[in-house]
């Protein structure tokens, strides 16, 4: 009988024990859970806040794209400026916010050097420094951008036409006597005689690598882009009227072009201008594109007209004698006629320059640092 029960007490304390032992292990487990529930909650979170963060430096290269001018760091660098900032963008910050309520999220600041070799404009590296809001993540990335200018092909000529030129009475002046002419056309040039410039080299003409380029080929060779493309990136500007329409100098979307400019401006109707009009200057031109299927589409009739860049003409450009001036140079999609007494003018020292200084930042792919 004793026996029987010290068994039995013995059966007793062993599920004792093992119910403790199974009651610690659920314990164990249930704190170790919470435990790692804590830990996923912050990494959940510190994910979050890192993607914040970088999100915030994106917008921050993002929004520094938009303000970086290069012909203000040009104008600030030939006054004696640093070349080692970046204008507007340099010190740049801001914010994102939740839009549905406006909740901050992160911010970032911008600081820019200007690295390029030979032109120290040509490649920025901009280094951004962003953190999450409420909390102590932040991040600091590098990003190289590069320069690439809207005409990336400047070319060597005051008035260049991928086919014929009628030279009629035309001043074409080109005073680089070394490589380059004062007109250069795919087919034959007429009226040679009549053509006044200063260029000893004076005309090229049946260049075959012209004539042999269709039209968007043509464009390409010049913009290193297609039309569309680069429209995208312009002001477009349409007038009233039929077939497109025609600007005019009295126009509200010409007067607004007036002054200075250093952008490109596309044109979908009819130009004719007369004076007394500027559009662009010699520190700020333009790159005017006209976009238009008439054959009269850009006409300058009054010796009071000057602009300041690069005209392209989409296409045929009958002139119809007007007079004007054009400080930079002329491409024609076609050909040139009846220059009338029309004056292209490639001699200004910064034309070029200023013109080429005439495009946007793009990031280089691979140049993503963060640390």
């Amino acid at each position: 009988m004793f026996q029987s029960n010290y068994r039995m007490n013995e059966k007793g304390s062993v599920t004792l024990i093992m119910t403790v032992l199974i009651l610690f292990s659920l314990s164990l487990i249930s704190v170790f859970s919470a435990r790692i529930g804590v830990i996923e909650h912050r990494i959940t979170a510190n994910h979050y806040r890192a993607k914040q963060a970088y999100e915030a430096a994106q917008a921050g290269i993002a929004a520094s794209l938009t303000q970086i001018d290069r012909n203000q760091i040009q104008t600030a660098i030939d006054g004696g400026g640093s070349a080692t900032n970046c204008g507007k963008a340099d010190g740049l910050s801001g914010s994102l916010t939740q839009q549905h309520n406006n909740e901050l999220l992160s911010t970032y600041a911008i600081t820019c050097t200007a690295i390029g070799a030979g032109d120290p404009l040509k490649q920025i590296q901009l280094s951004v420094s962003s953190s999450a809001s409420g909390s102590n993540s932040s991040q600091n990335f590098q990003q190289v951008i590069e320069f690439q200018p809207i005409l990336a092909n400047v070319p060597p000529a005051a008035l260049t036409a991928r086919t014929t030129i009628d030279g009629l009475d035309l001043i074409a002046n080109n005073s680089n006597p070394t490589d380059h002419v004062a007109i250069w056309a795919g087919d034959v040039i007429s009226n040679k005689s009549t053509i006044i410039t200063d260029n000893p080299n004076g005309v090229a003409e049946s260049d075959s690598s012209l004539l042999n380029l269709n039209s968007s080929d043509f464009f390409a060779n010049f913009f290193g882009s297609s039309m569309t493309s680069v429209k995208a990136r312009a002001t477009v500007v349409k007038c009233n009227g039929p077939g497109g329409g025609t600007c005019r100098d009295t126009s509200s979307q010409i007067t607004a072009l007036a002054g200075d400019r250093g952008d490109i401006v596309w044109l979908t109707s009819r130009l004719h201008l007369k004076g007394p009009i500027t559009i662009g200057s010699e520190s700020k031109p333009v790159i005017l594109i006209i976009d238009n299927p008439a054959n009269n589409k850009f006409e300058l009739n009054d010796a009071q007209v000057f602009i300041h860049g690069a005209v392209y003409v989409n296409g045929n450009w009958d002139n119809k004698n007007g007079t004007g001036t054009i400080y930079g140079l002329v491409i024609v999609n076609g050909s040139f006629s009846k220059g009338g007494g029309l004056t292209i003018d490639y001699t200004a020292k910064n034309t070029v320059t200023n013109i080429e200084a005439i495009g946007a930042y793009y990031q280089i792919a691979g140049t993503w640092r963060d640390f």
